[in-house]
C-alpha cells in the first residue's frame, strides 16, 4: 500500500513541542479548580469529551514515543499528585458519584492517562515516576478494596479496569521498600477473619499488608482485563522479597499454584489459569541467577508437560489458548536456563524439541516466544555444549531446506529456488528464529553461509493463499530483522569470507512453473566477477530491492533500516555505500510509488549490482505480477527506465545486449504464462513491461543513431531489436488469446496492455520500413551525417524522412501535421518494398485484437484501446481506413441498441480521434466524417445513457471536430448545459453539465477570428455559463468559474459602479480588485465575493463585447437562486450577503434584480425546480425590505404567484407563495386583493399552509383573531 505523501512520524515530530504544551498546560486546570478562596482544590468529576481529548493528545505519540520522554518527569507526578488528592479528598454529599455520558470520575480520567501513558512509553518506563512513599500503601489498598468490594458488598462508585490496573501497578512498585513489610503493617487480623483461599494454608504471622495483598492480587490474577498483567507483577513482587520467603510465603504461593491445576474438579475460565500461569512465568523469570526456585522446578515441569499432553478436559481450553501456550514456552525456556546452570540437560533436551515443534504453529505469538526462546537456550549451550548449539542451528536449517527446491539456472552452478513446498507460518518461525540466533551471535562462522542464503530467501519470501492473497510478510520481516541483526553483531573481519551461491534471489521462481533448460538461460552475472562478490554486498542488493519494492510499507521501511545498518558498521564495503543510504532513504520508500519511480531507478544508476537486481525483480511478484493495477502501470514505466536510460548510463555493454538480456527475460516470462491461465495480472504487468521499452525503442532511436547492421563498435542493430520487439509482441498476442480468450472477468486488463504494446510497436514496424527503403535506394548506411541531403532527394522522400522523424515523437499521434504524413503514407503502401511481412502479419493479428477490445466499458482501458485503434488506422492504407471505420461504425450502433448502459465508449474516444484523419480535401474521403458525427449524433439521442453523453463531451472537448464541425455538436452542447437529470443517485446531470462547460471552455479559447464566425452561439453560451457559474454544486461552479475567467480578456477590469460605498465594501474591493482574470481565477467559488463580481459579469461583459444580451442577468438568476435556496448554509448565507450587496449599490441594480427574478419566475412556472427557490428568494427581498423598493408591475407580479400555486399539492411551494403575499400586502395597488386571497387560504386542505398564512397576515395585519372571526 501507498503511505500518505506527508509520514504521519514527520509530522508528529514537528508537532510534538505543540502537543506536550498542549498537554502540559490542560492538566492543571482539568484536575484542579480554583475557588472565590484561592485555595486550589481537586475536582471530583471531569468533562468526559475533554478527557478524551487529553488521552487522543497522548496517543498520537504512539509512533514515536521516545518525544514524551523530556515531559514525563512533569506530567506524571501532575497527575499522581491529583490522584492521591482525590483518594484522600472526602466527597461532599451534594457530589454524584455515579458516571454520565457527560461526566467521569476523576479517577477513572486519571488513571486512563496513566494507562495511556504505559500502552505508549511501556510500563516499566512509567512506574518510575509513581511515588515510592510506603505511607501510600494503606491509601491505595483501601481504595481498591472500596471501589471493588468483595463477599457481595456494595461500593459507592464501582472502579474501573484501567482504575485497578494503575493501582495494582502501582502497589506492585511499593513493594520494592527495602524494609519488612510487618514494620509499616498498620494492623494484624484476627484467625477468624483471615481470608479463605482454596489450596492456599497462610503462614504463622504473616504481616497484615500480605494478608490483604495475596488476596487482591489472586482475585485479578484470574481477570480476562489488562489488570491480570498488574496482578501478576503484584503477586510476584511479593513472592521474591526476601521476608516473604523467609516466611515461607514462596512455597505457599508455588505450592497453591500447581494446586489449582492438579487438585481442580470442574473447569474454570481459562483465564483463571492463565493468570496462574502468568504468575508461575514471572516467578521464575524473576528467580533466574538464584537457587529460589530450584526446588519446586521439577513440579513445575511436571506440571506444564501434565498440561501439554495429558487428556483432561479441564486444560482442553488451554491447550487451544495462544496465550497459553506463549506462557508455557516462557516457562519451560526459563527452567531450562535454570538447569543449564548445572549442566543438567534432560529437561533441556526435551524442551529444545518442543520449541522447535512450535516454530510452526499456526498462531504467531507462538512462533514469536518460541523463537526468541530457543535462541536464548542455544545461546547458553554454546558455552557448556557447543557441539549441541551447532545442532540445534543445523535442525533449524535442516527444516528450511526440506522445504524448498534449489533449481539450477545458469551454466555457473547459479541456482534458484522454488517455494511451492513451503508453509509460511513454519517459515516465519524459522527464519525468525535465525535472526535472535544471529542476534545474541549464537552461530558459528561455519554456518553462517548455509544461514545467510535462507535469510537472502526470506527476503523475496511469497506464496499465493486459497483465495488469491499473498502470505509470507511476516517471513520478510523477520529477514529484515536477521540481516540487520548480522549486520549489528558480527565484524566485518567475520563476514569478508563468506559466500552464498545463490543467483536471481529477487527473481524467485514461480510456484509451479515450469523451469528452463540451464543451457538455454542467459547468466545475469559475469562468472568471474560475480563469484568473488562478497555476501554483504549480496544482501545489500537484496535490501535495496525489498526496500525499493516490496508491497508492504513495513518491509520497505525495515529492509532500508537494515542496509543503513549493513553501510555504517562495515564501510567500504559496499558498493556507493553512501550515496546508496541516501537514496534508499527510510522516509523516501513509505510511499510505494515513489519507492518504485524514484528510488529504485536512483539505485539502479549507482552500481550494476542494484541494476541486475532490480532488473530483475521488476519483473517478478513484486512488480509486474503485482495484485494492484496502478502498480503494475508504475512497475512498466520503471523498469523501462532502468533497462533503458539506467542501463545505457551505467554499464558498459552495448544496448544490444542489454536490450537482448531483457527481450529472453520477458519472453521467457511471456511463454511460461501459457501453463497458467489464472496469471491474468501478470500478463498484463509483462504486456505493459514490453510496451514501455518499444516506446523507449520509438522515442530513443533517430536516424542518427541507426547503423548499418555491418558496421563495428556499439552499433545499434535496429533490424534485429525491431525483429525481436515484433516476434515477441506476435507471440505474446497469440500466447494470450489462446490462454485468456475464454476468460470473460479480466479482459480489460488484457485489452489496455495488449493496446499499448500495439500503440508503441506498430509505428517502429513503419519506421523501420522506412529506413530499410534508404538502405536499399542509397546503398550505404542511414547516418544523419550521411543522410542525403535536400537536393538529393525528391519530394517523396523528402516526407518520407519527415514521416520518420515524426514516428520517433512522443507526441506523434497529435501532431498538426497529420495530413502530409497521411499522404505519405499512401504512396508508403504502394510501393511493395515497405510493406514488410512483419508489418502484415502484426497489423492483422492486432486489428483482430482491436475489434474484439472496442467492447469493454472501463475507463482505464478505453484510452489505450483507442490509441491503438487509432495508430493501426493510420499507418493503414486509405481504402483500409474507410472500410475498417465504417465496419466500426456499424458495430457501434449494433452494440448500442442492445441497450446496455455504457455500451460503445471506446467506439465513441476512437470516433473523435479519427475525426483529424478524414475529411481532408486531398484525401478524398470526406464522407466519413459525415458518417462519424451521425453515429454520434445518433447515439446521442438513442436513449438517456448517463456515461455514454460523458464520454462525447469529453472527447469533443479535445477533438478538433469542435471547431471544425461546430455547428454539428451545438444541439449536443446545448443540451449538455441544459441536463438536470436526476435519480436516486442524485443529480446525475450535473456530471454532464461540467464536461459541457469544458466543451465550452475550449470554445472560448479559439482565435479571435473563429470567435467572430460563431458569435451567435458565444451569445447563448455565455449566458449559460453564468447560470452555471452561480448554480448550488460546488463542482459545477468550479468549472463554469474556469470557463468565464476563459472568456474574459486578460487585462478585463470588473468595474464596480458604487455610490456611497459602505466601509465594509470599500474594505473588499480593496482586497479584491478582480482586475484581472488571473484574480477571478483565485476567489472561492463559494464566497461572497465571487457572487459579487459574478452579478456584474454580464452587463460589464456586453460592453467589451457587444452586443449585450439582457438574458445574460436571467440566465445567471436562474443558477443563483438555486444557491441561494437550495445550497448548503454556508452557501446560502454567502449568497444572500453577495444579493443584498449588489442591490446595495444603486437603485438601477436593485431594478435589474428584482425585474429578473419576476421574468425567471415567468419563464419557469412549469419547472418547479427553479420556481419554488425563486418564489423563497423573492419572500426573502420582501423581508429586506428590498423588493418594496423596485418599480414592478405589482398586479402582473400577484397574478403570476396566484397561477404559480394554482392546483398544487407542493407544499412548500405553497408556503413561499404565502411569504410572497406577505409582501405584496405591503403595497396599496394590490394590498386588498392579496388580503381576499391570503383568507381565503385560510381554509386550505394542509394545515401547515394555514398556519403560514395565519401568521402572515398576523403579522402584517395584526387582525389574526378578527379573520378567525370572520371565517
Amino acid at each position: 500500500m501507498d503511505a500518505s505523501e506527508v509520514d504521519r512520524d514527520v509530522l508528529l515530530q514537528k508537532s510534538s513541542a505543540e502537543l506536550l504544551v498542549d498537554l502540559e498546560t490542560s492538566l492543571k486546570p482539568f484536575l484542579w479548580k480554583t475557588p472565590s478562596s484561592g485555595n486550589p482544590r481537586v475536582r471530583r468529576r471531569v468533562r468526559a469529551r475533554e478527557a478524551d481529548r487529553l488521552v487522543g493528545l497522548v496517543e498520537k505519540f504512539q509512533e514515536l514515543p521516545q518525544l514524551l520522554d523530556p515531559q514525563l518527569n512533569t506530567l506524571i507526578p501532575v497527575l499522581v499528585q491529583a490522584f492521591l488528592s482525590y483518594l484522600q479528598t472526602v466527597p461532599r454529599p451534594k457530589h454524584a458519584t455515579d458516571d454520565t455520558e457527560l461526566l467521569v470520575t476523576l479517577s477513572k480520567a486519571i488513571c486512563r492517562l496513566l494507562y495511556t501513558f504505559c500502552k505508549v512509553r511501556g510500563e516499566k518506563v512509567i512506574v518510575r515516576f509513581l511515588s515510592t512513599e510506603t505511607r501510600h500503601l494503606e491509601l491505595l489498598l483501601s481504595a481498591i478494596e472500596h471501589g471493588n468490594p468483595v463477599n457481595g458488598g456494595v461500593a459507592k462508585t464501582t472502579w474501573s479496569w484501567e482504575e485497578r490496573y494503575v493501582t495494582l501497578l502501582w502497589l506492585s512498585q511499593l513493594l520494592l521498600a527495602p524494609f519488612d513489610l510487618a514494620t509499616i503493617s498498620s494492623s494484624d487480623f484476627e484467625d477468624d477473619n483471615i481470608p479463605i483461599i482454596p489450596h492456599l494454608k497462610w503462614p504463622s504471622k504473616i504481616p497484615g499488608i500480605s494478608l490483604r495483598v495475596i488476596p487482591l492480587a489472586i482475585r485479578y490474577l484470574s481477570s480476562p482485563g489488562k489488570e491480570r498483567d498488574a496482578a501478576k507483577f503484584l503477586l510476584v513482587r511479593i513472592a521474591m522479597r526476601r521476608d516473604m520467603q523467609d516466611l515461607g510465603m514462596l512455597k505457599i504461593l508455588v505450592e497453591w499454584a500447581v494446586a489449582s491445576f492438579t487438585k481442580s474438579k470442574e473447569p474454570k475460565p481459562v483465564y483463571h489459569f492463565i493468570g496462574i500461569l502468568s504468575f508461575l512465568a514471572g516467578i521464575l523469570n524473576s528467580s533466574i541467577g538464584t537457587s529460589d526456585m530450584a526446588p519446586y522446578v521439577p513440579k513445575v515441569f511436571s506440571l506444564i508437560e501434565d498440561i501439554s499432553e495429558a487428556e483432561n478436559p479441564i486444560f482442553h481450553g488451554l491447550q487451544e489458548s495462544a496465550v497459553a501456550r506463549k506462557i508455557i514456552i516462557k516457562i519451560i525456556r526459563t527452567i531450562s536456563v535454570l538447569d543449564l546452570r548445572t549442566e543438567d540437560m534432560t529437561r533441556a533436551e526435551s524442551t529444545i524439541g518442543t520449541l522447535l515443534e512450535y516454530l510452526s504453529h499456526s498462531s504467531t505469538p507462538v512462533r514469536l516466544a518460541a523463537s526468541k526462546s530457543l535462541s536464548m537456550i542455544t545461546m547458553k549451550l554454546d558455552m557448556i555444549n557447543p557441539e549441541f548449539a551447532i545442532q540445534i542451528v543445523e535442525a533449524v536449517l535442516d527444516e528450511l531446506e526440506r522445504s524448498i527446491t534449489w533449481v539450477k539456472v545458469s551454466v555457473d552452478n547459479e541456482t534458484s529456488f522454488d517455494l511451492s513446498r513451503a508453509d509460511p507460518s513454519q517459515w516465519h518461525g524459522l527464519i525468525l528464529t535465525l535472526a535472535h540466533l544471529l542476534y545474541r551471535h549464537a552461530v558459528h562462522a561455519e554456518q553462517l553461509p548455509s544461514l545467510l542464503s535462507y535469510l537472502a530467501v526470506g527476503l523475496a519470501f511469497q506464496k499465493k493463499s486459497t483465495t488469491g492473497g499473498r502470505l509470507g510478510t511476516n517471513v520478510r520481516d523477520a529477514a529484515c530483522f536477521g540481516i540487520w541483526a548480522l549486520a549489528r553483531r558480527y565484524s566485518t573481519t567475520e563476514l569478508t569470507n563468506i559466500r552464498i551461491n545463490i543467483a536471481s534471489l529477487s527473481g524467485a521462481v514461480h510456484e509451479g512453473a515450469s523451469f528452463p533448460d540451464s543451457t538455454n538461460f542467459p547468466s545475469i552475472h559475469k562468472p568471474d566477477h560475480d563469484t568473488e562478490k562478497p555476501v554483504l554486498q549480496r544482501l545489500a542488493t537484496e535490501l535495496v530491492v525489498s526496500a525499493s519494492l516490496d508491497p508492504e510499507g513495513n518491509i520497505r521501511r525495515g529492509a532500508s533500516a537494515a542496509l543503513q545498518e549493513l553501510v555504517g558498521r562495515h564501510p567500504d564495503i559496499i558498493v556507493e555505500g553512501i550515496k546508496l543510504v541516501q537514496v534508499v532513504d527510510y522516509h523516501a520508500v513509505a510511499r510505494r510509488s515513489r519507492a518504485i519511480q524514484e528510488v529504485a531507478t536512483q539505485a539502479a544508476q549507482l552500481s550494476e549490482n542494484y541494476y541486475d537486481g532490480l532488473r530483475i525483480a521488476l519483473l517478478g511478484w513484486r512488480g509486474a505480477a503485482d495484485g494492484d493495477g496502478s502498480i503494475r502501470r508504475t512497475v512498466a514505466s520503471t523498469f523501462a527506465d532502468v533497462v533503458w536510460d539506467t542501463g545505457i548510463l551505467s554499464r558498459h555493454a552495448s544496448l544490444n545486449s542489454i536490450i537482448s538480456v531483457m527481450l529472453h527475460s520477458l519472453a521467457l516470462k511471456i511463454r511460461n504464462l501459457g501453463s497458467r491461465q489464472r496469471e491474468v495480472d501478470e500478463a498484463h504487468g509483462l504486456l505493459l513491461c514490453l510496451a514501455c521499452c518499444a516506446q523507449k525503442l520509438r522515442t530513443s532511436l533517430d536516424p542518427g543513431t541507426v547503423r548499418d547492421e555491418n558496421d563495428s563498435g556499439n552499433a545499434v542493430h535496429v533490424s534485429t531489436l525491431v525483429a525481436s520487439f515484433t516476434e515477441i509482441s506476435l507471440e505474446a498476442m497469440k500466447g494470450v488469446e489462446e490462454s485468456f480468450g475464454g476468460s470473460s472477468t479480466r479482459q480489460e486488463l488484457l485489452a489496455e496492455s495488449l493496446s499499448c504494446l500495439i500503440s508503441a510497436i506498430n509505428p517502429c514496424l513503419v519506421r523501420h520500413a522506412i529506413l530499410q527503403h534508404f538502405r536499399t535506394k542509397f546503398r550505404t548506411s542511414v547516418v544523419s551525417s550521411r543522410l542525403p541531403k535536400s537536393n538529393g532527394l525528391n519530394m517523396q522522400d523528402e516526407e518520407i524522412t519527415n514521416l520518420c522523424d515524426t514516428l520517433s515523437s512522443p507526441t506523434w499521434m497529435t501532431t498538426t501535421s497529420i495530413y502530409p504524413i497521411l499522404k505519405t503514407l499512401q504512396r508508403v503502401h504502394v510501393n511493395p518494398n515497405f510493406v514488410t511481412k512483419d508489418l502484415i502479419n502484426f497489423s492483422k493479428s492486432a486489428q483482430d485484437l482491436i475489434s474484439r477490445f472496442m467492447d469493454t466499458t472501463e475507463d482505464t482501458t478505453i484510452g489505450s484501446v483507442s490509441d491503438a485503434a487509432f495508430s493501426l488506422i493510420l499507418l493503414a492504407s486509405p481504402s483500409h481506413q474507410a472500410s475498417t471505420i465504417l465496419q466500426w461504425v456499424q458495430e457501434a450502433k449494433v452494440k448500442a441498441e442492445s441497450g446496455r448502459k455504457g455500451q460503445g465508449k471506446a467506439y465513441m474516444h476512437t470516433f473523435f480521434k479519427l475525426f483529424q484523419l478524414v475529411g481532408h480535401e486531398d484525401l478524398n474521403n470526406s464522407y466519413l466524417q459525415e458518417k462519424i458525427i451521425e453515429a454520434l449524433n445518433w447515439r446521442w439521442n438513442l436513449n438517456y445513457d448517463l456515461e455514454i453523453r460523458i464520454t462525447i463531451l469529453s472527447c469533443l472537448s479535445k477533438s478538433n471536430a469542435l471547431i471544425k464541425r461546430t455547428q454539428d455538436f451545438e444541439q449536443m452542447i446545448l443540451a449538455g448545459l441544459e441536463d438536470y437529470k436526476t435519480d436516486s443517485r442524485g443529480d446525475i446531470g450535473s456530471h454532464v453539465r461540467i464536461e459541457a462547460t469544458k466543451v465550452v471552455g475550449s470554445l472560448f479559447q479559439q482565435s479571435e477570428i473563429w470567435k467572430n464566425q460563431h458569435s451567435a452561439l458565444l451569445q447563448n453560451l455565455i449566458g449559460k455559463i453564468f447560470r452555471l457559474g452561480a448554480e448550488k454544486l460546488d463542482k459545477v461552479r468550479i468549472e463554469a468559474q474556469a470557463v468565464i475567467s476563459c472568456a474574459l480578456d486578460p487585462e478585463f477590469v470588473i468595474p464596480f459602479p458604487i455610490s456611497n460605498p459602505s466601509p465594509f465594501l470599500i474594505n473588499i474591493i480593496t482586497k479584491f480588485p478582480l482586475s484581472q482574470r488571473t484574480e477571478f481565477l483565485a476567489v472561492s467559488p463559494s464566497s461572497q465575493q465571487y457572487f459579487f463580481a459574478l452579478f456584474n459579469l454580464p452587463e460589464s461583459y456586453g460592453a467589451r463585447n457587444p452586443p449585450h444580451n439582457p438574458t445574460w442577468l436571467l440566465s445567471l438568476l436562474e443558477g443563483f437562486v438555486l444557491s441561494a435556496d437550495t445550497g448548503s448554509q454556508d452557501l446560502i448565507r454567502v449568497s444572500r450577503a453577495a444579493l443584498i450587496q449588489v442591490c446595495s449599490l444603486s437603485l438601477s441594480h436593485l431594478q435589474s434584480i428584482c425585474s429578473g427574478l419576476v421574468q425567471v419566475l415567468e419563464h419557469n412556472l412549469a419547472n418547479d425546480r427553479v420556481l419554488v427557490s425563486v418564489l423563497e428568494l423573492v419572500g426573502f427581498l420582501f423581508d429586506m425590505q428590498i423588493f418594496q423598493q423596485a418599480d414592478i408591475k405589482w398586479s402582473r407580479l400577484f397574478f403570476l404567484v396566484q397561477k404559480a400555486h394554482f392546483k398544487t399539492g407542493n407544499v412548500r411551494k405553497l408556503e413561499c407563495c404565502v411569504r410572497v403575499y406577505g409582501g405584496l400586502l405591503e403595497l396599496p395597488p394590490v394590498q386588498d386583493e392579496v388580503g381576499k386571497k391570503l383568507k381565503s387560504m385560510l381554509r386550505h386542505t394542509f394545515p401547515r399552509v394555514r398556519k403560514c398564512v395565519e401568521e402572515e397576515l398576523f403579522i402584517n395585519l395584526g387582525q389574526s383573531m378578527d379573520v378567525k372571526a370572520e371565517v
